[in-house]
């Protein structure tokens, strides 16, 4: 489940989820989040804001999130904005801009995004030849590495190709980047319980499994806290989810409310205790369920669990959270789509 850019999807079995699907309509909703392992994609595609480009106030049609515009009495030229602190104001043109650092993605991650909507508009189309490392250098005034990281992404995705002493040509939009990513863990981390329906059977401190305190890095039996929840669909349990984090880490929030929680558990953590989800490791295993797992989820003692375990983590590549989703064999399908590199 490790290799570059593979997408794996989830969907559920059962009759109302088919003819969901065959209505056209996901039967998970807002599980639109990006692959746990396409971080280039993550990085390309949701994390990108419009470029920051110097000039007059006719030249700079979109500006930054988080920017303000206002005239500048310093500066009548045009240039970039070089952003030193947290919240500086920087003369860009006739501008003066305003932005915090931290919604500032990288520029090769902008130019990335500045590409991609050019070959899927049709400036770039099918076959033509992507213009040269020196014209995208001079074009949008960065620097080599950056425009060789932003090809190497585009290329990995599958965007574009190199064919070796002639240069890059455009693909067009990858038909992996089309495929739908369900992954099961990703819809309860970003999703609010209250879009779900469901039934919360415990919250609160506990002994943590082996697997568990493998993945968080913490010594088996120690104690961490839980929230288990089953979802309910139909008006029939269909999958529990289960969410371990450091006792610490679940102080001052609303995970130990027995209601159901308003904004997804990233947002909420993000917040209330200023972490950061950065990319996530995930396992699945099969099983059979125990006494209660097969009561909890009305399903037979001789039919498998699926258990699919993620393991969030910082970009220091420090474990923060823990989800267990576990779904009945006979009612999901797990779904794999990859390139063939």
């Amino acid at each position: 489940m490790m290799l570059r850019g593979r997408r794996t999807s989830w969907r559920s079995t059962s009759p109302s989820s088919r003819r969901a699907r065959q209505g056209g309509i996901s039967p998970v909703r807002g599980d639109r989040g990006g692959s746990f392992l396409a971080l280039p994609r993550l990085i390309a595609r949701q994390a990108v804001q419009p470029m920051l480009i110097g000039g007059c106030p006719r030249s700079l049609r979109r500006l930054p999130a988080g920017c303000s515009p206002a005239p500048c009495g310093r500066c009548g030229r045009a240039g970039w904005a070089r952003l030193r602190s947290n919240l500086v104001k920087q003369p860009v043109g006739c501008w003066t801009v305003k932005m915090s650092l931290e919604s500032v993605p990288p520029k090769y991650a902008q130019l990335v995004q500045a590409l991609q909507r050019r070959i899927e508009s049709g400036t770039y189309p099918p076959g033509s030849l992507l213009p040269s490392e020196h014209q995208l250098i001079q074009e949008f005034s960065v620097s080599r590495p950056t425009v060789v990281a932003a090809l190497r992404v585009l290329r990995e995705q599958g965007w574009i190709e190199s064919q070796q002493g002639k240069g890059r040509f455009v693909r067009g939009r990858p038909a992996m980047a089309a495929v739908e990513p369900n992954r099961p863990g990703q819809a309860y981390l970003t999703n609010p319980e209250t879009s779900t329906p469901g039934e919360l059977i415990e919250a609160g401190a506990v002994a943590l499994p082996n697997r568990v305190a493998a993945l968080l890095d913490a010594q088996p039996k120690s104690k961490a806290f839980l929230r288990r929840r089953v979802v309910i669909r139909d008006g029939e349990p269909t999958e529990q989810v289960s969410l371990w984090l450091p006792l610490e880490l679940s102080e001052g929030t609303d995970l130990t409310s027995g209601e159901p929680l308003r904004e997804g558990i990233r947002e909420h953590l993000r917040s209330r205790k200023g972490v950061r989800f950065d990319h996530i490791v995930e396992q699945i295993t099969a099983r059979m369920p125990t006494t209660q797992e097969a009561k909890q989820l009305g399903m037979p003692k001789n039919v498998p669990l699926l258990a699919v375990f993620g393991a969030v983590r910082d970009a220091s590549g420090r474990p923060l959270v823990v989800v267990e989703v576990l779904l009945p064999a006979d009612r999901h399908e797990l779904e794999d789509a990859y390139p063939v590199s």
